[in-house]
């Protein structure tokens, strides 16, 4: 079993080298919300896109 912080990251080799280590860090609070909260998230940002 490997060390590496590509195999323990759980996003994959290809996009863990396209996003800054404080994107990832955001993705990983992300995945700690709870469902409901994560789901007020996407809606909030779903609302910021549509009023672009």
């Amino acid at each position: 079993m490997s060390n590496n912080k590509a195999d323990t990251n759980p996003l994959g080799r290809c996009e863990s080298n396209r996003l800054t280590e404080v994107e990832l860090d955001l993705i990983n609070v992300f995945r700690q919300l709870k469902e409901e909260h994560q789901r007020d998230v996407l809606r909030f940002v779903s609302a910021l896109l549509a009023a672009q």
